[in-house]
């Protein structure tokens, strides 16, 4: 499952309402495992956070319940994809995977994945990037970003893709949806939700705390650095009178 909120702004879905849709998907479409994915792909910032008792889980909630699960199972054809887009710097917010594409066709509908290595993407770029793909014949697509931190800039923290080298971007990604689909192959899919127990991880609490402090102390530093360098001028220029006097 794919969840966005998309062309509305949103960030981050918390683990606790991801699990309860899991939850959910699993009793309504009775099937043993579920994975969801937060598509990650309309930057709102941190106001934009998808939390329990907010009203977007219930939406999340009522989507969920009107999935049903095929009567008939059809062959499945998967191909695949993938540019690291070394021309697009961190700075163009483009991580160092790129972009990676997976193509499925269920039966006769082809439904293209794109993940791009970014940390969000700004609100009308996932619009733009999906009118473009769906071009090459597919039914369905949906482009999703990995989260990575990697991109974030000193000034402001966030760098969301979207906002440098839009059709450069975009021509990355078709040109790997279109290796996908040349790709395509019969498979057979299975799939697994296992826990791995102590990882550690920073958490989304620490993470926007440790950004936060991050861009406090950039904007502070803005104000005190002039003045800091004026008082660095002036004891120079005491400095040298004073040496040049006493000689």
């Amino acid at each position: 499952m794919l969840a966005t909120f998309a062309p509305d702004g949103f960030d981050d879905i918390d683990f606790g309402v991801g699990l309860a849709l899991m939850n959910l998907a699993k009793a309504s479409c009775e099937v043993q495992n579920v994975v969801l994915v937060d598509c990650h792909n309309s930057f709102k910032g941190e106001g934009g956070r998808v939390l329990p008792g907010n009203k977007e889980v219930f939406e999340l909630m009522g989507a969920v319940e009107k999935l049903k699960a095929p009567e008939q199972e059809n062959g499945i054809k998967v191909g695949c994809s993938s540019d690291p887009l070394d021309n697009i710097s961190k700075e163009d917010g483009v991580g160092q995977s790129g972009v990676k594409v997976m193509v499925i066709e269920a039966g006769s509908q082809k439904t293209a994945y794109i993940l791009l290595d970014a940390n969000n993407m700004i609100i009308g770029f996932r619009g733009i990037i999906l009118e473009k793909v769906k071009s090459l014949g597919l039914d369905h697509a949906e482009v999703m970003t990995t989260d990575t931190h990697f991109v974030n800039t000193m000034s402001g923290g966030h760098n969301p893709v979207g906002t440098k080298m839009q059709d450069e971007i975009i021509n990355g990604i078709l040109k790997c949806t279109k290796e996908a689909l040349n790709d395509l192959e019969d498979v057979s899919v299975g799939c697994k939700v296992a826990n791995i127990k102590d990882i550690k991880t920073f958490g989304p609490l620490n993470a926007t705390e440790l950004v936060t402090t991050i861009s406090s102390i950039v904007a502070v530093s803005r104000i005190f650095a002039p003045l800091v360098f004026l008082l660095a001028l002036l004891f120079v220029f005491i400095w040298i009178f004073y040496g040049t006097f006493s000689i």
